[in-house]
């Protein structure tokens, strides 16, 4: 399908991430968030973030009963600017993790420039379209349409990252939002997501139809939170099994755009395919909660067991020290603060205490308590500290430590870490 519209590209600023479409009374409006507005005939660049702990998960609103809708506050019979298609008194609307789901469904769903209203509580939340691929649902049903259900699904599990960590993704699709055409910036086709997470059943199949395929690129360049990376309840499996390739299962694009990504995979005629960018630097949610642990399982002398290390802070300030991970305990919880290009990593439960080094210290701003973070390439993070130019590292007694890279015989797997959004 040739695209002859002009597209828009959604690209967030820096600490921002996809999620600002999310607006409560006295925080910046959603066309005030640093998108760009620009000019293009195919495809569409955007980046992702939606974390499975504010609403896209078994356990937080997707039912492989329900699916999406019906248990949540969210109707397919009515639209969704309408008080019984999105309720704002019970399901998605009444925490800060489902609002932040529908802010995704909103940026799927909405053409740009059409905005749904809700008040909870008080407060107004104004919920931006970007991508338009269902603008019927705005004030109206789409209960009987399969196409509408189907590209929202789709979009919502290709902008799903768990690790809740926000990176560039190009995508392609036979959806008139968004079109063929690939992007030299963006080489690595990581796969192609479809399915109908909307409502449970679908096709005739039972339970929630929630696929994805492998691209040719899917183990180049792999994203923390991304397929291929170490992926924690992600909702999407592969049907072709392990391995299971797009290109051997699903049907090509027409004509010269055979090559820009699919049109059909496994009986579903509405998928969406996603390529990763060469380089990227990551962007983490200023709203989230995230922990921080080691890659692999290891020995922890100090705790006399097997387990993954985790940056614990038993006390507001003093020294750090590996734990393992338990995702009740605010002592493993931290906020990631924008600090120009680097980040300040911070207590949740105390925001005026920074991660300093191998201690908890009082934010001073100082380079002991800046981050740089990059991506290893192969699903994880390297923290250096900006002041010394060192990693954080796990030495061989399970003790909390900073090196130089690769210092002292360390592997990768010692100074490599996954953060994850966690509730």
């Amino acid at each position: 399908m040739e695209k002859t519209a002009l597209r828009r590209i959604g690209w967030v600023t820096a600490s921002l991430g996809l999620t600002t479409a999310l607006v409560g009374c006295g925080e910046m409006p959603a066309d005030a968030n640093g998108e760009q507005s620009v000019t293009q005939d195919h495809a569409l660049s955007l980046t992702n973030g939606l974390s499975l702990v504010n609403g896209l998960s078994a356990t937080n609103g997707l039912s492989a009963t329900n699916g999406l809708s019906n248990t949540n506050g969210l109707s397919l019979t009515n639209g969704l600017s309408a008080t019984n298609g999105l309720s704002a008194t019970n399901g998605l609307m009444t925490t800060d993790w489902g609002r932040k789901t529908i802010a995704y469904l909103a940026k799927c769903a909405l053409p740009s420039g059409h905005n749904i209203v809700k008040n909870f509580a008080g407060t107004n939340y104004t919920f931006s379209g970007s991508m338009g691929l269902c603008p019927a649902w705005e004030g109206g049903s789409i209960m009987s349409d399969n196409n509408c259900q189907e590209y929202v699904s789709a979009c919502m599990m290709a902008l799903t990252n768990t690790a809740g960590v926000h990176v560039p993704l190009w995508m392609t699709s036979p959806a008139p939002g968004i079109g063929w055409g690939q992007n030299g910036s963006y080489p690595y086709q990581e796969g192609t997501f479809f399915g109908n997470i909307m409502v449970a059943g679908a096709h005739g199949s039972s339970g929630l139809n929630s696929f994805y395929c492998e691209g040719p690129g899917f183990k180049q360049g792999i994203v923390p939170g991304r397929l291929g990376a170490d992926q924690s309840g992600s909702v999407y499996r592969n049907p072709f099994g392990s391995g299971g390739r797009c290109d051997y299962s699903c049907a090509a694009a027409d004509g010269s755009y055979s090559r820009d990504g699919y049109k059909a995979c496994y009986g579903w005629n509405n998928p969406i395919t996603v390529w990763r960018a060469a380089t990227y630097t990551p962007v983490f949610d200023t709203t989230y909660y995230y922990q921080i642990t080691g890659n692999s399982t290891m020995w922890l002398p100090s705790l006399n067991t097997s387990a993954t290390p985790t940056i614990d802070t038993p006390n507001n300030t003093g020294n750090v020290k590996v734990g393992t991970p338990d995702l009740g305990d605010d002592s493993q919880r931290f906020m990631f603060v924008a600090n120009g290009s680097d980040w300040k990593i911070v207590l949740k439960s105390n925001n005026s205490i920074c991660l300093d080094g191998m201690a908890m210290n009082y934010c001073n701003g100082g380079s002991s308590q800046t981050y740089a973070v990059s991506d290893d390439t192969t699903g994880h993070f390297k923290i250096m500290q900006r002041s010394s130019g060192n990693y954080l590292t796990i030495d061989y007694n399970g003790n909390l430590t900073m090196t130089g890279w690769g210092a002292n015989g360390y592997g990768t797997n010692n100074q490599t870490w996954t953060i994850r959004a966690v509730q």
